[in-house]
């Protein structure tokens, strides 16, 4: 194995070629801008993408050579679902640092790789996203009431609900341990849902801190293209991982509460009738948030402004038609 990577961005693909060279041009972006004298590795892995996604990647590689120093490429014949596509990819990651990124995602334009190489080997960093539709960042500021909601609970609290929920959002950082085999051999026991497996495993048997940052390290992209709002079979794909992560979390208490909360929370799922008919019965966590959301309401609403205003302030909107315009130089 190669040594001596300092970062390795991992970028997960499948049928992306509306959005992918966004996503590449935005961490070449990243490396040109703030990479200087860092060895820095990518890895893109294709989940048997059935349009131009493969050769897209191919052409972004071709021309950013001396970009980066290695370019990993794997491609599958087939579709094999998120989870094998990500563990593939996160062993043959290099860097000391790790960050994955869909391929229809955006790293912003401030210094991203100083806030990832902050990250401790055991230690995730929850940081809230911002969001963007098309070219254009959202300014609602109750799109982003979740998110800082999760990036406000304990230590404790992220710890405990990581067993029926998954509390940390897209965009935020993990020490290298959070990739390490006993992980990926975890996440390989589900299809599709990727992060939530990887959190599940490392909060379950490691002794990962929580912490929370300020500084948004994704843009976020709205769409109803992602996997948790698709029907149909993809639905019952995920059904199936649902029920095989209650077994896990469910092995992992004797609290009759917490268990009853699991069983719910899966309802959610698998059975939402059932569940949107009973949840005011067993719904403990729930009633938390909302006492909490009235009660730090205030604080929420301010840290929602200032997450927009960090985007206006560093000009998001001007970032991604730069972006575009240079998506635009790989199909002349």
């Amino acid at each position: 194995m190669e040594e001596g990577f300092e970062l390795t961005f991992v970028v997960l693909s499948y049928n992306s070629a509306k959005t992918i060279l966004q996503t590449l041009e935005s961490i070449k972006y990243q490396v040109e801008r703030y990479g200087s004298g860092k060895r820095i590795q990518l890895v893109v892995a294709d989940d048997g993408s059935t349009d131009d996604t493969q050769a897209l990647i191919r052409k972004f590689a071709s021309k950013n050579l001396e970009v980066f120093d290695k370019i990993d490429l794997s491609f599958s014949s087939c579709n094999l679902g998120t989870c094998r596509n990500s563990t593939r990819a996160y062993r043959m990651a290099l860097g000391n640092f790790i960050f994955p990124i869909a391929g229809d995602d955006m790293l912003t334009n401030t210094d991203v790789i100083s806030e990832i190489m902050k990250c401790s080997p055991d230690e995730i960093v929850i940081c809230p996203p911002l969001k963007f539709q098309g070219i254009n960042c959202i300014v609602d500021e109750k799109a982003y009431y979740g998110d800082i909601i999760s990036a406000i609970r304990t230590n404790k609290d992220v710890h405990r609900r990581i067993l029926f929920s998954c509390t940390i959002m897209n965009g935020s950082l993990a020490g290298r341990n959070v990739y390490d085999e006993d992980v990926c051999s975890f996440i390989e026991n589900f299809t599709l849902l990727e992060d939530w497996a990887r959190f599940f495993k490392a909060l379950t048997t490691k002794e990962i801190k929580i912490r929370s940052s300020n500084n948004p390290i994704l843009l976020y992209r709205l769409s109803p293209e992602q996997v948790t709002q698709k029907k149909g079979a993809v639905r019952k794909l995920i059904g199936r991982d649902l029920m095989k992560l209650k077994e896990f979390a469910l092995a992992e208490t004797k609290n009759p509460f917490r268990r009853m909360r699991i069983r719910l929370g899966y309802l959610k799922w698998t059975n939402p009738s059932f569940y949107h008919r009973y949840w005011p019965l067993f719904a403990y966590y729930e009633y938390i948030d909302y006492f909490s959301y009235k009660i730090r309401k205030k604080m929420i609403s301010k840290h929602a402004k200032l997450l927009i205003k960090h985007g206006q302030e560093c000009k998001i909107d001007d970032y991604i038609r730069q972006i575009n315009n240079r998506v635009k130089e790989y199909f002349y």
